[in-house]
């Protein structure tokens, strides 16, 4: 039985994409406790050809290689969402890495507090270019809070996370975002959070910064407005809901104003 469901969402992969499944495939769990759904969308060849050779040349029946024409992230992830069997989910980017012993910590500390929260891990992002550290994050490891406004800024990622699938429920990704869909998940997610955890060995979700990736791209002002207008509104709908903590929503929608303002600021150092 698989107690993970790895979801590996990508787009025109480049290089980037064998150390993220190198660092899959040597995790210290045995692979009996997890499964891999690898979602390339977009874009067929070569990369069908090229992963699924990996596959098979490593012997990877726990992974499953997956295609949809259909581009975006969201859609990506609903469809691993989808069919995992696991009870519990965690969402790895094709350009970033996990430490060796990730999912075996995080599953041990998901079972000892049990499958009504998330584990959350510490993040470190480097530098693709140069390959050094840029920054770390410094979560406090083995704590715990049931607060969810206190612990409001794990929630702007989708990854560094395991999510038992009891937790998310049937909630999906909005397809119609490319930007913020990651946040607007994990705050629909809130209702189903009893507690929030850091794991307890120092184990890190490996982020690299790409200057091309879709989330540093540039954007235009007007696109930027308007996603964050429908941010917002999809924000706004959650405050009308009895299940949701309103404080919280709110401080992730001026989070959320917060990104905009930075994009803008962005964008006129550029020109």
């Amino acid at each position: 039985m698989q107690e993970i469901s790895v979801i590996v969402p990508t787009y025109k992969p480049d290089y980037y994409i064998w150390k993220c499944l190198n660092s899959i495939v040597s995790q210290s769990l045995d692979k009996g406790n997890y499964e891999v759904f690898i979602i390339l969308n977009g874009d067929k060849e070569p990369f069908f050809t090229e992963i699924e050779s990996y596959l098979k040349n490593n012997n990877l029946n726990n992974f499953h290689l997956i295609y949809t024409q259909e581009k975006g992230v969201s859609n990506a992830r609903n469809i691993g969402l989808d069919r995992a069997k696991g009870d519990y989910i965690c969402f790895v980017d094709d350009d970033d890495f996990l430490d060796k012993n990730y999912l075996e910590e995080m599953l041990r500390v998901v079972l000892k507090y049990g499958n009504d929260g998330i584990v959350v891990s510490n993040f470190l992002n480097f530098d693709e270019k140069t390959g050094l550290e840029k920054n770390r994050t410094n979560y406090i490891l083995g704590s715990k809070e049931k607060k969810i406004l206190k612990m409001r800024k794990v929630f702007s990622n989708a990854c560094g996370k395991l999510l038992p699938l009891r937790v998310i429920a049937d909630i999906r990704f909005n397809k119609k975002f490319k930007n913020g869909e990651d946040s607007l998940f994990m705050v629909e997610l809130s209702k189903n959070i009893k507690y929030i955890a850091i794991s307890e060995k120092e184990v890190y979700y490996n982020r690299r910064l790409r200057e091309d990736s879709a989330s540093r791209k540039k954007k235009k002002n007007l696109y930027i407005l308007s996603n964050t207008f429908l941010l917002i509104l999809s924000y706004s709908k959650l405050l009308f809901k009895k299940s949701y903590n309103k404080i919280f929503i709110l401080a992730r929608t001026i989070a959320v104003m917060k990104g905009m303002t930075i994009q803008f600021l962005n964008n006129k150092r550029r020109i």
